[in-house]
């Protein structure tokens, strides 16, 4: 049986040079290149000229879809508006669908450690993450912004060497329950959104995680998590919502406020 076919999803609004960089550092590794096949979806909202530019003139290498909402709502809970969609464009390409943010550096085989340990629809694998805001099973690290004149290359060389092991997992029950294995990015089969999505864009009036609110419905369904040890990311968190407000729109997109 061969490798699943994933697709990836990223979402943006104005940071050009934050989707840029990602891009580059997420097909940078020729190992995607050789025996993996993969779809990139992009999703933008209110984008500025030079984003709308980009996606247009790499149309033929990627498919780009646009979030069209106006809503006061706030970055936030759009930004997961435009998550939503993405994972339906994804699933109209694939049985499966991973979930990148922009902010974030992908180390060595990032996509071909996840998809090998894919294949069976009831469990979700998940990568390890680096990130300087606390959380669940996630490595502390401040690397500075993911961009070539602030990042950290040569810390994360050397985080790369002490964490990152290919070819290897932890299950849920080794990692003392399945929310320590639920970490971005995830290769999620349609099965899962099919049941338990899509997320909900505000949670009880606040700006809390809804990431976590779906994945605790589908391990109460009955999905299973994994955490590849040979895959490794690094989010920076809440970078893209820093940015120029884009014209005519009756809302801050990257202010963050939630109403």
């Amino acid at each position: 049986m061969g490798l699943i076919r994933p697709a990836v999803v990223t979402c943006c609004s104005t940071r050009l040079d934050l989707l840029s960089a990602c891009v580059t550092s997420m097909i940078g590794n020729e190992s995607l290149q050789v025996g993996l096949d993969w779809n990139l979806v992009v999703v933008t909202w209110v984008p500025s000229p030079e984003v709308e530019e980009w996606v247009r003139v790499r149309s033929d290498t990627l498919t780009h879809v646009r979030y069209e909402t106006n809503s006061s709502v706030g970055y936030v809970p759009n930004l997961r508006g435009m998550i939503n969609l993405g994972f339906e464009t994804c699933y109209a390409l694939s049985d499966w669908a991973v979930l990148v943010n922009t902010d974030v550096v992908f180390g060595p085989d990032w996509l071909r450690e996840l998809v090998q340990l894919s294949g069976d629809p009831d469990v979700i694998v998940n990568a390890q993450h680096v990130t300087r805001i606390a959380g669940t099973h996630t490595i502390m690290e401040d690397l500075g912004e993911p961009l070539p004149a602030t990042f950290n290359q040569r810390a994360w060389d050397l985080l790369l060497r002490k964490y990152r092991r290919p070819g290897e997992y932890r299950t849920e029950e080794e990692l003392g329950g399945w929310f320590a294995a639920a970490t971005m990015p995830y290769v999620l089969h349609r099965k899962w959104w099919d049941r338990c999505g899509p997320w909900d864009l505000v949670i009880g009036g606040h700006s809390e995680a809804p990431d976590r609110r779906f994945f605790q419905q589908c391990h109460e369904a009955g999905a299973k998590f994994v955490l590849s040890l040979g895959s490794v990311v690094y989010h920076y968190e809440a970078l893209e919502r820093k940015g120029a407000r884009p014209p005519g729109t009756a809302h801050l997109p990257e202010e963050g406020v939630v109403t």
